[in-house]
């Protein structure tokens, strides 16, 4: 028996068309069964946490021999919901070279469109990245921004340069840190990207850092090309997450509509045992960490 889990709107596959088969490096990570092989069912809407089980049996096109897949699905009545809580927000947007046309177009107006959505009470800090990083917005209370002419500061930004999103890493950070920011909220880096860039021990290490400190990061990479080292690192720091925007058009989708489930995670850190007199796993697809395969597959 085989175990897959899935994460809500990592990945979305349409395997209609054939350049959208995703690639054969991100088969062990969270959200590719959801879209393929396991359904959705309704929404939770009594526990805060449960967990919902889904079985399929298909045929390895390799071996040709028939497998059996459990699909494990964490639910929450709180998905998607911020559940009264403030949050301290660091944004970086990449305006390299690359992320030119509709993508910086896309990014800067659906940046935009959060500011209004989050609530006064909430703190923001806005900062540019290429080659090097800079603040546009020093951190402060949304209802201060709101006074400002900030449409017109986001708007005026082009696209120019390389890409160094380690920068962009450490200058979201410092423009949170240096105001001694309320540890007591919800604290979160988010960086708009099309991921040109590689994951490095550097960057890693960096992230594993702040984490440590209750500051968590979302990546919202926008790219057809979806790069699985910066994948992998964000997949397995605590409070990290990641999405692959492969249209534009979705950014606002996964900032805006989707910002809830972004920042507002139910739970960190969760333990699920399978145990059974009749099945053996063979292997785990969905967490893509180093070892659990081998773990499992010695378990009965």
């Amino acid at each position: 028996m085989n175990c897959a889990g899935g994460a809500r709107g990592i990945f979305r596959s349409d395997l209609s068309y054939y350049s959208n088969v995703p690639s054969s490096t991100t088969v062990t990570y969270e959200g590719i069964f959801n879209s393929t092989f396991f359904k959705l069912n309704s929404k939770e809407e009594k526990k805060a946490i449960n967990l919902e089980i889904s079985l399929a049996s298909v045929i390895n096109p390799i071996s040709n021999e028939n497998e059996i897949w459990l699909g494990t699905l964490l639910k929450s009545k709180y998905d998607g919901q911020k559940i009264n809580k403030l949050i301290d927000l660091s944004i970086a947007l990449d305006i390299s070279g690359s992320m030119s046309g509709l993508r910086i177009e896309m990014a800067k107006k659906s940046l935009i469109q959060l500011i209004q959505k989050l609530n006064d009470e909430d703190n923001i800090a806005i900062s540019i990245f290429n080659n090097e990083s800079k603040p546009i917005f020093s951190y402060q209370k949304v209802s201060e921004l709101k006074k400002l002419d900030y449409n017109s500061e986001i708007e005026k930004l082009h696209a120019q340069g390389g890409t160094d999103i380690l920068k962009a890493f450490k200058g979201a950070y410092d423009l949170m840190i240096k105001e001694n920011c309320d540890k007591n909220k919800i604290r979160r880096i988010i960086i708009i990207t099309d991921m040109e860039d590689r994951a490095n021990k550097e960057m890693t290490n960096f992230c594993e850092k702040i984490s440590k400190e209750g500051i968590y990061i979302t990546i919202l990479g926008i790219s057809s090309n979806f790069r699985t080292d910066l994948a992998e690192m964000t997949s397995h720091i605590k409070g990290a997450n990641y999405v692959v925007i492969k249209e534009s058009k979705d950014i606002n989708k996964y900032l805006v509509e989707d910002f809830e489930y972004l920042c507002f995670q139910n739970a960190t850190d969760l333990t699920l045992e399978v145990t059974s007199p009749y099945l053996k796993i063979e292997r785990v697809v969905g967490s893509g960490k180093e070892g659990v395969e081998e773990k499992y597959e010695k378990s009965d």
